[in-house]
């Protein structure tokens, strides 16, 4: 069996989402997008050091809410990618785009949990980020007009999970 790494991990989810005929921008009209283009789900992000490490530690989040973001979602549409792997974009200094995972909370957590593993190869003064996966468990921001008709961030609809 190949041993899987980061970047075959990647070439393997590419594959399985390029397969997919699913567009929840058909099925849900309020998922968010710029200028009426749909920014759809991305790879999630994986740490360089994750296959290695052990335990393994998934992180699922639930806030992507990019309804207040326009520019930075405009700014991954035009990428070849159309956003798709726009968790390794920014490479020198990672930034996962995942609240509540950037805001930091669930990196401590993910830090305390693998301290306290003795199996573990992670130290204090390593990077979190490396070792962990982030993904959210809806890969899409959903939103509302209110009266106004500002876009509010809400969550996905009760039936989508």
């Amino acid at each position: 069996m190949m041993k899987l790494d980061r970047e075959r991990a990647k070439i393997v989810l590419l594959d399985h989402h390029s397969s997919q005929e699913y567009y929840p921008q058909n099925q849900y009209p309020n998922v968010v997008n710029a200028n009426g283009q749909y920014l759809g789900p991305y790879i999630p992000y994986i740490g360089k050091s994750y296959f290695d490490s052990n335990p393994r530690v998934l992180i699922y989040a639930m806030a992507q809410n990019l309804a207040r973001a326009p520019r930075l979602v405009k700014a991954w549409l035009e990428k070849p990618d159309r956003g798709l792997l726009r968790q390794y974009y920014d490479q020198a200094t990672p930034h996962v785009h995942v609240n509540p995972y950037d805001d930091g909370h669930l990196k401590v957590i993910a830090a305390l949990t693998l301290s306290l593993s003795l199996e573990s190869s992670f130290t204090p003064t390593d990077s979190i980020d490396d070792f962990v996966a982030v993904t959210n468990l809806v890969k899409f921001s959903f939103y509302r007009e209110s009266k106004d008709g500002s876009r509010l961030d809400v969550n996905p609809p009760k039936g989508y999970l």
